[in-house]
């Protein structure tokens, strides 16, 4: 904690190392992450809604129809035993 304190007095940008280990994430991942987000920083900032990003709403709708659907087929099955 004291060496994020001071890392950001001095305004120096912690390493991948140091945010891997303080996130609990491979020190790769973070450079994976870090390459995404400049590749994509002019996208996601200019405020235009891009075909490439999902709203969460898009993204979770399908697990919890198919969570939905095989409820309903356990039931069915558990009336027909």
């Amino acid at each position: 904690m004291a060496n994020s304190a001071v890392m950001r007095a001095s305004n120096r940008v912690p390493s991948s190392y140091v945010v891997s280990t303080e996130h609990k994430v491979h020190p790769n991942q973070i450079s994976q992450w870090k390459k995404e987000l400049y590749t994509h920083a002019p996208d996601i900032f200019s405020g235009k809604k891009s075909a490439t990003f999902k709203t969460e709403e898009e993204l979770t709708a399908p697990p919890y129809e198919e969570i939905g659907r095989l409820k309903m087929e356990v039931k069915w099955l558990e009336k027909k035993l």
